[in-house]
């Protein structure tokens, strides 16, 4: 995994070929994909008792998987809350 860098306005505003073009519609997808997920698992941490466990295992299997990705510090933050849970 690797951190995405969304590019400035300058950036935007300078001719690309059509593989960057691509390349960066794909990694903002992939963010606003990331940054759903995020949500959801997150909301999941307040349901029923089965879904404050998938919950919590999405969340951990995220961070094991995404270390160095984006929003990591948000997932961490809604892992440590959780940390004593006895479910």
């Amino acid at each position: 995994s690797y951190r995405i860098r969304l590019p400035t306005d300058k950036e935007l505003s300078m001719q690309v070929s059509a593989e960057v073009d691509a390349l960066r519609a794909y990694e903002k997808e992939l963010l606003r994909g990331y940054e759903g997920a995020l949500g959801t698992l997150r909301g999941w941490l307040r349901g029923s008792a089965a879904h404050r466990l998938a919950g919590a295992k999405g969340l951990a299997a995220l961070l094991g998987k995404a270390k160095d990705f984006n929003l990591n510090d948000a997932l961490i933050g809604s892992l440590v809350p959780i940390c004593n849970w006895t479910e």
